[in-house]
């Protein structure tokens, strides 16, 4: 199924059926979303935010599959492994940081 995914600055992260045009869950951070990235050939998707905290979601039920902080600030970027199991993101507060991400 065709997913998309939409993040704001109220910490809102909408998923959409692409097929429906439709709303299929909300689900959110504390603060501004400010990058999430899908993992290649699978419905999760990896959101970062202006809490500090890196989140994995699947896309299919909205569930949180993990959460990992360590951040002292703002964390602007992220990039995910082909296979999902490492996520690396760089923050405000001048560190980038390597996490475990979801085991396939």
């Amino acid at each position: 199924m065709p997913l998309a995914a939409t993040g704001s600055v109220d910490g809102s992260i909408a998923i959409w059926d692409v097929s429906t045009l439709r709303l299929r869950h909300a689900v959110s951070h504390d603060d501004a979303v400010t990058k999430l990235q899908w993992h290649a050939n699978t419905p999760l998707f990896t959101s970062v935010s202006a809490d500090r905290t890196v989140r994995c979601w699947d896309g299919r039920t909205g569930a949180m599959r993990l959460q990992r902080s360590g951040h002292q600030d703002t964390i602007l970027d992220l990039a995910v492994s082909r296979d999902g199991t490492r996520i690396v993101t760089a923050s405000d507060d001048g560190t980038c940081l390597v996490f475990k991400g979801v085991e396939p």
